[in-house]
């Protein structure tokens, strides 16, 4: 599989995709929506950011394996 950052063409808003290569077919990850500042943790996981309203951030963690996503550290 090959990752790729992607936009909703409808909302404009960002979201994670990853492009199964073998299938060529790609699928949005679940809790990814408003991703930006994409940086590999490891093999396995991908951070990002979320932007908040108030214009705080979210750093968050997606396991490419099982699309969980976990919030790394505290509003920033």
């Amino acid at each position: 599989m090959s990752l790729i950052g992607a936009t909703e063409e409808e909302s404009d808003v960002p979201v994670i995709y990853l492009y199964d290569m073998g299938r060529q077919e790609s699928r949005a990850l679940d809790n990814t929506i408003g991703a930006s500042s994409l940086f590999w943790i490891d093999a396995e996981t991908l951070g990002f950011t979320i932007e908040n309203k108030d214009d705080t951030y979210r750093v968050m963690a997606v396991s490419l394996a099982s699309g969980e996503v976990t919030q790394l550290l505290p509003q920033i």
